[in-house]
């Protein structure tokens, strides 16, 4: 009996030295005085920034570079004209003659200046009466042009594109001496586009048709 009340009595020592230990309750961390969950963020340093991008690599400034390709600077600028050998320069409100071709067709001539393109380009040259905007004639023509005559960079010329109108009957063609939109439009090897109109006034000469003098040896 002596042995079995000794046995409780170290039994009730040893649980009364564990249940002094300290409740560690959980989200708890050992040595934190202030009793903070496991998943609180720690506190970032003063002065310091949880979105600090100092590490980013900084976006590419534009540098204006110029574009240094033949004939790319400078405002691209156009002058319509007509003429068959040579410039031949036209305004608003100017007649324009439509000339009675060798194989029976008629056809408007025009003509054209720039600077500050290349000398290849295609050109777009309509023409297009007022009365109800449908285009008579609408040619796209891709050519080189030539230096104008001035020395000037980048400034060319051509002469003598045909804006076709087929056989027309000069009695029934209702654009003759009325108002038309001479019209050309050109991109060019650069792909820089500019265009001009200009409003003229077509008109046709008469056919001769007088005889012949007969040979008086006949």
């Amino acid at each position: 009996m002596h042995r079995v009340h000794s046995q409780i009595f170290g039994l009730a020592a040893l649980c009364g030295a564990a249940c002094t230990e300290p409740n560690i309750s959980k989200g708890e961390a050992r040595g934190d005085p202030q009793g903070e969950s496991e998943g609180t963020p720690e506190t970032a340093p003063e002065g310091s920034s949880e979105t600090d991008t100092a590490d980013e690599e900084p976006e590419p400034e534009d540098t204006g570079t110029a574009d240094t390709r033949p004939c790319a600077s400078g405002e691209p600028i156009i002058e319509i004209g007509t003429g068959e050998e040579e410039f031949e320069s036209i305004n608003n409100g100017d007649n324009i003659e439509i000339i009675h071709g060798t194989q029976d067709g008629h056809h408007i001539l025009g003509s054209l200046r720039t600077k500050n393109t290349t000398e290849i380009a295609a050109i777009r040259f309509q023409i297009i009466p007022l009365s109800d905007g449908i285009s008579i004639s609408d040619q796209t023509y891709r050519l080189m042009m030539l230096p104008d005559g001035t020395g000037e960079p980048c400034a060319w010329t051509t002469v003598g594109m045909y804006a076709y109108l087929g056989r027309i009957d000069p009695g029934e063609a209702p654009f003759l001496l009325n108002p038309v939109v001479f019209k050309m439009d050109l991109v060019d090897d650069n792909g820089r586009e500019v265009s001009q109109s200009l409003e003229v006034i077509p008109f046709i000469e008469p056919a001769d048709h007088s005889t012949p003098p007969t040979d008086p040896t006949e």
